[in-house]
């Protein structure tokens, strides 16, 4: 189990003046809006796609693809994170790598963190954001996550299937109180739930020490992933 999801490499090396928190952003739950499906595209019963792990990541809305980060510093942009690394970094997710191309699914909570209709836990896909805005080559993966609405789709394409997810919450949260809300849950499971986590601060924050995560929850959308329609 992750100890602590900690300031990142360039936050936690060396010491900072004390910066104002960034301004925390509500949660807000709204119920999502499903486009029908056509009764003739549906499948009989559900598609079960088995828990694996997680290959490609989609985010529409902010014009976000994984699989177009291959060629900046590793041929598998989305890595596992294991309890070795989470033992060599005393608890601190740090995706290895440049910080415009890595990222990491969580396989350290309960359950696994893998990824599929019926996984048995709640998934963490982390990445990094960097303080500065001016230089758009080296901004982190998850640069523009904080721009993500309820409601958009989100998909998820793992070695078993494609998955479909819909936006239903975003956080901005103490770091120390991360791994407490988002990776235990109920008996560590919570199926059908990945969250998308990164550092929150504002633009042109600068380079001081961050003190909050901005956490973006998904909820399996079945219908699309039933239709393949995200």
């Amino acid at each position: 189990m992750v100890a602590g999801l900690g300031a990142y490499a360039w936050d936690s090396l060396r010491p900072h003046a004390a910066k104002p928190a960034p301004p925390s952003m509500a949660s807000v739950w709204r119920p999502v809006e499903v486009t029908p499906v056509p009764s003739s595209a549906v499948p009989e019963s559900d598609l079960v796609i088995p828990a694996s792990a997680p290959v490609r990541l989609e985010i529409p809305n902010i014009g976000f693809d994984s699989s177009k980060l291959a060629g900046k510093g590793t041929s598998n942009p989305i890595q596992q994170w294991t309890k070795a690394m989470n033992d060599a970094k005393n608890g601190v997710v740090d995706p290895p790598g440049k910080w415009e191309s890595s990222l990491v699914w969580d396989s350290t909570v309960a359950g696994g963190g893998l990824f599929g209709t019926d996984a048995q836990s709640s998934g963490r896909i982390l990445a990094h954001t960097t303080p500065w805005t001016w230089d758009k080559d080296k901004q982190g993966a998850f640069q523009h996550l904080r721009d993500v609405h309820v409601g958009n789709s989100v998909a998820i394409t793992t070695e078993k299937g494609r998955l479909c997810y819909n936006v239903v919450k975003l956080d901005s949260v103490l770091k120390p109180q991360v791994n407490v809300v988002y990776s235990k849950g109920e008996d560590g499971i919570i199926k059908g739930i990945v969250y998308l986590i990164t550092c929150d601060r504002p633009l042109d924050y600068g380079e001081g020490a961050t003190t909050h995560n901005l956490v973006v929850t998904l909820q399996l959308n079945q219908q699309q992933t039933n239709t393949g329609s995200c």
